[in-house]
C-alpha cells in the first residue's frame, strides 16, 4: 500500500539526524531551473513537504512504499484519479470510459492533448507498455497481482516465469553463442505471447481496451493507484537489458529515473534529485491541464529524524509534514494543544491502515532450522500476549483504535470485519496455547527477534511487546533496529522471525488488504499459506453478487486473523501538519490521497 506502501503503498518510517542544507543551483540542467527556495518561473512560491525515509524506487511499476508514489503521483498522471475529499473519480489522462455492462471489459478514451515533458503525445501504447512491464516477473514487481485482474495476465506472468526457469538449468549445458541466441529468441517469443494471451489492447493511439477475467466493478478506481501510470516507452527501451545469457531474464536500468534522463506526463518533471537529501519538481510546462497548477514547484526534503522534521517546520524551512509519526511522544502533545485550541495546524483524521507486526510463517528459518512460528498456535499466543491498550494509552498516548483486524471497521463500505475472530489481551489464554503448542512457560522456544525500522517511534513500541512477552510468556525475544531498506531486504529474502510493519489501502475495496495475504503475492514475505483462504479470495473474483461477494471475504478474513499472520496492533490515525493561513489546497482524507499540484502557498 501506499505503504506502503502506497497509497498504497504501505509507509514505514526510519531515522537518523541530518543537516538542513541548501539545494545548490543548476541552470544548465536539462529540465532547467533553480532549486533554492522561492518562487520559479511562473512566479508562484515552491511547496515544501518532509519525506522521511529514503526512496527504494521511482520505478513506477516497482513501487510499493508511499514515500515514493508521493513523488510519483505529482510526475506521473493515470488514466483516472480521486477527488479529495469525497474520493469520487476524476478524468486524467483518459476524458472518459465506457464499462460492458458485465464489468469485464472497459474502454478508455485518451485525450488528444496529453504530452509528456519532452513535448511526445501520451498515447494508448505508452499504457500497454508500461502495465506489461508489471507483468513480467524479470521486474519482480511486488504489486504484479493487481494487474492479474487483466485477462491472460496471470497466466502469462507464470508462462514467463517457467520459460525462464527452464531456460537457467538449460543454459549450463550450451555454449557462450548459444546461450546468446536462445535467449534473445525466447525474449522474441515473450513479446509474442504478450500479444496472444493479455487482455490489454490500444486499438489505436487515443483508445485502450481492457478485458479483466473475472466482473470487476472496481477496476476504473483500480486505475487511480499510482501504478497504473504510463511510461514513456522510448526512453525505457534504451535502458531495457538485452537478455541474459545465462537467466533469459530482462533488467531495467534504473538510471531511467533519475532527473536528468526521466521523461514524465504528469504536473510536474524533476528537475533535481539528490539522494538523501532532496527533490526538485518543477511544473511541467507541457502538461495539458497546467493551469491547474497552484504553486510554483514541489520540494521534498529528506529529514529522517522526526524532531529535526518538527524543527524544520517550526522554522518556516518546511511548510507540510505528512504523516508526522503517531508513536513519538511530541505527537500526543501536540494533539492535546490542537484539541485544546492552542494550535490550529494540527490535522488529525481516521485512516485505512493498520500497525501490525508480521510472522514468518514458513516451515523452516534460514539455515534449516525449524521454525516455531509455522505453528497457528505459537502466533496466536504470541499475539494474545500484547496489551494493545497499554501501548495506545502509555505508549504512543494518542489513543489510537485498537485492532483485531486487519481491515480498519468502517474504513470500506458495506464490509464488516470479523472482529470476533481476532485476539484480545489474554495472558491466561495465551499461556495454554504457548503449552498446546509444545512450549510450556516458554520452554524450548527460542531464536526470536522482533526486527523494527529505527525511528518514528517503533522502537518505544517494540520494547513494550518484548517486555510482555518476558512478562506473560517467559520468552526472550531480542530486539534489532535496522534503517527501513535494510529491514526492506530482510523481509524480501525471509531472513526475519518477527518484524512491524503497515499498510495502507490502496482502493476502496477488501481485496486491497486481502491480496497481502495470498498463496504467492509479491507483498506476502511472512509466506503465509492457507489453501482455504486462497480458495475464498479466488471465489469472491467470480461472484456478481455483491453482497456474497463481501461474505466470501469475510469468511477468508475470519481464517487469516485467526491464524494470526500478523499481530495487529493498532489502526492508523494520520497526522499532518501545515500552516492554514499559508498553504491552502492539502485534504485530510483517510486514503492518503494528495493532489499536491492543487496546494497553493501563500507566504
Amino acid at each position: 500500500m501506499k505503504w506502503l506502501a502506497i497509497f498504497f503503498v504501505v509507509i514505514i518510517v526510519a531515522v537518523g539526524a541530518i543537516l538542513l542544507i541548501p539545494e545548490p543551483e543548476n541552470p544548465d540542467h536539462p529540465n532547467g531551473g533553480k532549486s533554492t527556495d522561492g518562487q520559479t518561473s511562473n512566479g508562484k512560491d515552491i511547496f515544501t513537504y518532509v519525506n522521511s525515509a529514503a526512496h527504494r524506487t521511482l520505478d513506477p511499476q516497482k513501487a510499493s512504499w508511499m514515500m515514493d508514489l508521493r513523488v510519483i503521483n505529482c510526475l506521473y498522471e493515470k488514466l483516472v484519479d480521486y477527488t479529495v475529499p469525497d474520493m469520487t473519480i476524476d478524468p486524467g489522462v483518459a476524458k472518459s470510459w465506457d464499462a460492458s455492462e458485465d464489468n469485464k471489459t472497459f474502454t478508455f478514451h485518451l485525450r488528444k492533448d496529453a504530452k509528456w515533458s519532452n513535448g511526445d503525445p501520451v498515447t494508448a501504447q505508452d499504457f500497454v507498455y508500461a502495465w506489461r512491464r508489471a507483468m513480467l516477473p524479470d521486474h519482480g514487481a511486488e504489486y504484479a497481482t493487481l494487474f492479474f485482474h487483466i485477462k491472460g495476465a496471470q497466466d502469462f506472468y507464470n508462462w514467463r516465469q517457467q520459460q525462464t526457469n527452464e531456460y537457467a538449468k538449460k543454459a549450463t549445458s550450451l555454449s557462450a553463442d548459444q546461450k546468446v541466441q536462445q535467449a534473445d529468441e525466447l525474449w522474441k517469443l515473450t513479446q509474442q505471447k504478450m500479444d496472444e494471451m493479455v487482455g490489454l489492447k490500444a486499438t489505436d493511439d487515443h483508445t485502450l481496451v481492457v478485458e479483466t477475467v473475472h466482473p470487476t466493478p472496481y477496476f476504473v478506481e483500480l486505475c487511480a493507484f499510482e501504478l497504473f501510470v504510463p511510461v514513456h516507452r522510448a526512453t525505457l527501451e534504451k535502458t531495457l537489458s538485452k537478455p541474459n545469457p545465462d537467466t533469459g531474464l530482462v533488467q531495467q536500468d534504473p538510471t531511467w529515473t533519475r532527473a536528468e534522463t526521466a521523461i514524465t506526463n504528469g504536473p510536474y518533471v524533476m528537475s533535481e534529485w539528490k539522494p538523501r537529501h532532496f527533490i526538485l519538481m518543477k511544473p511541467n510546462a507541457h502538461y495539458w491541464n497546467k493551469e491547474a497548477v497552484k504553486n510554483g514547484g514541489i520540494r521534498e526534503k529528506f529529514i529522517e529524524d522526526e524532531s529535526t522534521a518538527k524543527l524544520a517546520y517550526e522554522q518556516g524551512q518546511v511548510d507540510w509534514l505528512p504523516g508526522f509519526p503517531t508513536s513519538v511522544p511530541a505527537a500526543s502533545r501536540m494533539i492535546e494543544a490542537a484539541r485544546a485550541g492552542e494550535r490550529d495546524d494540527v490535522f488529525t483524521s481516521s485512516a485505512a491502515g493498520t500497525y501490525f507486526y508480521k510472522f514468518n510463517c514458513r516451515e523452516t528459518l534460514p539455515g534449516g532450522r525449524k521454525n516455531p512460528l509455522h505453528d497457528a498456535r505459537v502466533r496466536r499466543a504470541l499475539s494474545m500476549a500484547i496489551d494493545r491498550k497499554a501501548i495506545v494509552e502509555n505508549v504512543t498516548r494518542v489513543h489510537q483504535p485498537i485492532a483485531k483486524t486487519f481491515i480498519p471497521p468502517g474504513s470500506i463500505g458495506n464490509y464488516t470485519p470479523p472482529a470476533d475472530a481476532g485476539v484480545e489481551f489474554n495472558a491466561d489464554a495465551a499461556q495454554k496455547l504457548l503449552a498446546e503448542a509444545g512450549y510450556p512457560n516458554g520452554e524450548g522456544l527460542e531464536g526470536l527477534e522482533l526486527l523494527y525500522n529505527t525511528g518514528g517511534g517503533h522502537e518505544r513500541t517494540a520494547q513494550e511487546v518484548v517486555s510482555g512477552w518476558k512478562k506473560y510468556l517467559n520468552l526472550n525475544v531480542s530486539l534489532k533496529g535496522k534503517e527501513v531498506k535494510v529491514m526492506q531486504d530482510d523481509m524480501d529474502k525471509g531472513t526475519f522471525t518477527i518484524v512491524r510493519a503497515g499498510w495502507y489501502g490502496d482502493y476502496r475495496d477488501p481485496t486491497t488488504f486481502l491480496q497481502y495475504f495470498v498463496t504467492g503475492d509479491g507483498h506476502n514475505d511472512g509466506k503465509y499459506h492457507n489453501a482455504e483462504y486462497d480458495k475464498l479470495f479466488a471465489a469472491a473474483a467470480t461472484e456478481t453478487d455483491a453482497a456474497k461477494r463481501l461474505e466470501l471475504l469475510r469468511r477468508a478474513e475470519e481464517i487469516m486473523i485467526g491464524e494470526q499472520p500478523l499481530a495487529p496492533i493498532y489502526h492508523y490515525m494520520n497526522l499532518e501538519l501545515w500552516r492554514p493561513d499559508q498553504i491552502s489546497g492539502l485534504k485530510v482524507n483517510p486514503w492518503n490521497v494528495w493532489r499536491l499540484h492543487q496546494v497553493s502557498v501563500k507566504r
